[in-house]
C-alpha cells in the first residue's frame, strides 16, 4: 500500500455549510474513498491565525470519543489551513437542540 499527501486536491467541493464562526466549512467528498466529511479551512495568514489554528488541531486531537466530531486530516496551503472532520448529518448541536424545542415536550424523548 502507497501512503500520499492528502491535500485540497484531495477533496471534491459539493457545498458551502452554514456556521463557520472562523473560516467558511464546506461539504465535501473523498474522492479516493467516497466517503463525506466537513471541511474548515481558515486564513493562515497572520502569526495569531497560525496560533489559534495549532491550537484547536491540538484541542481537537486530544478530545477523541464517541461523543465528540473526529478530526480526521489536517493541512496547509500558503494561505488557509483546512481541518477535515467527520460530518454530522443532522447538524451541530445547538441546531438539534433547537429544534428539539420546537416539538411538544410529550414528544421530546432522551434515548
Amino acid at each position: 500500500m502507497q501512503l500520499h499527501q492528502v491535500g485540497y486536491d484531495s477533496f471534491q467541493i459539493n457545498d458551502e455549510l452554514e456556521g463557520g464562526a472562523q473560516g467558511r466549512t464546506y461539504f465535501v467528498k473523498f474522492k479516493e474513498t467516497g466517503v463525506h466529511y466537513a471541511m474548515n479551512s481558515v486564513k493562515y495568514l497572520k502569526q495569531a491565525d497560525n496560533e489559534r489554528s495549532e491550537k484547536e488541531i491540538a484541542e481537537m486531537k486530544k478530545f477523541e470519543s464517541k461523543f465528540t466530531v473526529r478530526l480526521v486530516y489536517t493541512f496547509q496551503d500558503r494561505t488557509d489551513m483546512y481541518m477535515v472532520m467527520e460530518y454530522c448529518e443532522n447538524g451541530d448541536l445547538l441546531k438539534v437542540i433547537s429544534e428539539l424545542q420546537q416539538d411538544p415536550e410529550e414528544e421530546r424523548v432522551m434515548v
